[in-house]
């Protein structure tokens, strides 16, 4: 909440969205320019059902190129991704892949050229929350 308060996003794009849980955060926050990206389809299905209608809901992986990728599904549902999971199964080993699914991969270029007309697409920023360096997921 703090960051928000302090940074005054005009919108946000929520990239491995989960469940949507950050929606009522935004909404409090004034913050009704939304798009949630999700690319595991279990997590997609549920974030439909619990983000408000406002925001814009894409079942889509980003990633450098246009392209179906594999995705892999792990039982705790949070901790899936197109990367080998590595290091993050050091950390938490009691997480377990379930299965392998292929899903649409896009870049951020591509989908917000197809989102222009929802999404107020005039973002000047992009954060990440992990502290997980760059592909040792």
């Amino acid at each position: 909440g703090e960051v928000l308060r302090d940074a005054r996003p005009r919108g946000i794009i929520e990239c491995g969205a989960y469940h949507g849980i950050w929606w009522k955060t935004y909404a409090e926050h004034g913050i009704d320019n939304r798009c949630w990206i999700e690319a595991c389809p279990d997590n997609f299905e549920k974030l439909c059902q619990t983000v408000p209608i406002e925001g814009v809901v894409v079942n889509v992986a980003l990633l450098d190129e246009n392209r179906p990728i594999d995705f892999v599904v792990t039982d705790n549902w949070q901790s899936g991704s197109i990367l080998p999971l590595k290091l993050h199964l050091q950390k938490y080993p009691n997480i377990k892949p379930l299965k392998t699914v292929t899903v649409q991969g896009r870049t951020l270029d591509s989908l917000i050229e197809v989102l222009k007309e929802q999404v107020d697409t005039k973002y000047t920023g992009v954060d990440s929350l992990t502290d997980t360096p760059e592909n040792e997921l």
